[in-house]
């Protein structure tokens, strides 16, 4: 039997919480998405040049949602490649911190 890749597996199940109740289970999904979306922040302003890291934080704090996805998709043009990469990585470390206490 093939072990799946990581990149394939669910959250949950890496974590071996499926028997946790739902609305715990989203309380941990909420907070790994955050850690997810602080790590994938933090990737994307070192990509940038200086005018568009000091853009970026503008936008941010401004809270335009709007405004900064036509920003991404302009300065950033591989969001989609640094989320999934973002994510996986997200996964190994879970991974493998939840095989160190099991």
């Amino acid at each position: 039997m093939h072990a799946i890749p990581v990149d394939q597996q669910n959250i949950i199940a890496i974590l071996g919480i499926e028997n946790l109740p739902q609305a715990r289970k989203i309380q941990v999904l909420d907070k790994i998405t955050t850690l997810v979306q602080k790590r994938l922040l933090v990737r994307i302003h070192q990509s940038l040049a200086g005018r568009f890291q000091e853009r970026l934080g503008e936008l941010l704090e401004a809270g335009d949602s709007e405004t900064l996805s036509e920003f991404l998709e302009q300065h950033v043009p591989n969001l989609p490649e640094l989320i999934e990469a973002e994510t996986t990585e997200v996964k190994k470390e879970l991974g493998q911190w939840s095989s160190s206490i099991t």
